[in-house]
């Protein structure tokens, strides 16, 4: 992942190289635009962060953006743990498991790589 800064001070951004395309981000590395997260995206973003993303990651990250594509907002901790149980078929994953695999912060470390933008990541 190549970081560059960028020139827009609406943002405070930087840019992220996936390619040969730039991604903004902001200065917490949030996604200006969550159009423009792709599966590369997350990947580099969890290259970056020494993370390799395993089912559990791409569970959590999957519903994160379905339930933000339908209601806009992310959900709740409780939610996001609630749904990646359901798939893992694991009744014993929590609040406590969704930060462990995502130790820079649980759920705003996994809505950051799920591509919300970060004015919306303040719910988990």
């Amino acid at each position: 992942m190549t970081t560059t800064q960028s020139h827009d001070n609406r943002f405070n951004s930087t840019s992220i190289s996936i390619g040969n395309t730039l991604i903004r981000v902001n200065q917490d590395g949030f996604l200006i635009n969550f159009n423009e997260w792709t599966k590369d995206v997350a990947l580099t973003m969890a290259k970056n962060d020494q993370l390799e993303l395993s089912e559990s990651h791409w569970a959590t990250i999957d519903f994160l953006r379905a339930y933000f594509r339908e209601f806009a907002v992310p959900p709740s901790p409780k939610l996001v743990t609630r749904a990646v149980r359901q798939h893992m078929k694991n009744p014993d994953f929590s609040n406590k498991h969704l930060k462990q695999i995502f130790p820079l912060g649980g759920c705003k470390h996994a809505c950051r790589l799920a591509g919300l933008p970060r004015h919306f990541s303040y719910a988990c």
